[in-house]
């Protein structure tokens, strides 16, 4: 993946998370619900963990991370 021509090296996980909240902008998507697309019932994690793994994403996104819009108390969605 490249942002602005440069490489970014993503986690699968953080691609994974990248790709479902592309699938369906401006939609928010609970925490829950990522966690249940990504693992289904076969990792027991914290809703929080989706948070360190979107922070990790804007990191390395830089600039183009702000596109990753945080729903108070419910979870994400991508900005069009």
């Amino acid at each position: 993946m490249t942002v602005d021509g440069s490489p970014v090296g993503l986690t699968s996980t953080e691609f994974r998370i990248l790709a479902i909240l592309a699938s369906k902008r401006e939609w928010v998507f609970t925490r829950e619900h990522i966690l249940r697309l990504l693992w289904g019932n076969e990792k027991a994690v914290i809703e929080r963990t989706v948070d360190g793994h979107v922070a990790n994403l804007r990191a390395k996104l830089g600039p183009a991370g702000g596109c990753i819009r945080s729903v108070r108390s419910v979870g994400y969605s991508i900005k069009v």
